[in-house]
């Protein structure tokens, strides 16, 4: 009668373990690059770094996490990202390609009269990509109140 030989499960080397760990992680360069747009309105923070225009990391690892953080100056608000985010915090990981983004800021201005009236003027964005216009317009609490009942 043959006998069917044992299998038995042997445990890696170290030395044969690292080599399998390096050569299942693929090595990558990519560039996340960070910057404040040229109106403007803001800077930038992350860990450490606070009130850049611009800030730029060499990613090595796609798995690597970016935090970046658009702070608006007073009289200011954020916006969005240039490519469409609209957190002022943003967390870029799993990279597959170089980043490169624009915090967009806008100035705003409240004014109120002694009517309690208020008049808002500030920089609007519109639907269609890289379209801008400047509208003020007037806010009237008792108005604005009346349609809410």
């Amino acid at each position: 009668m043959s006998r069917t030989p044992a299998l038995r499960f042997r445990p890696p080397s170290s030395e044969a373990a690292s080599e399998s760990t390096s050569s299942s992680v693929e090595a990558v360069h990519y560039e996340a690059r960070y910057q404040v747009d040229k109106n403007g309105g803001g800077t930038l923070a992350s860990g450490n770094e606070s009130g850049k225009t611009s800030l730029s990391y060499s990613i090595t690892d796609a798995s690597q996490t970016v935090s970046v953080t658009a702070v608006p100056a007073e009289g200011h608000v954020f916006v969005k990202w240039s490519d469409g985010v609209t957190s002022k915090t943003r967390r870029d990981t799993h990279f597959k390609q170089n980043v490169d983004v624009t915090a967009v800021f806008a100035a705003v201005s409240v004014e109120v009269s002694s009517e309690g009236k208020g008049l808002f003027s500030g920089l609007l964005y519109l639907p269609r990509k890289n379209q801008r216009q400047v509208r003020q317009q007037r806010y009237d609490p008792l108005v604005r109140q009346r349609r809410g009942s």
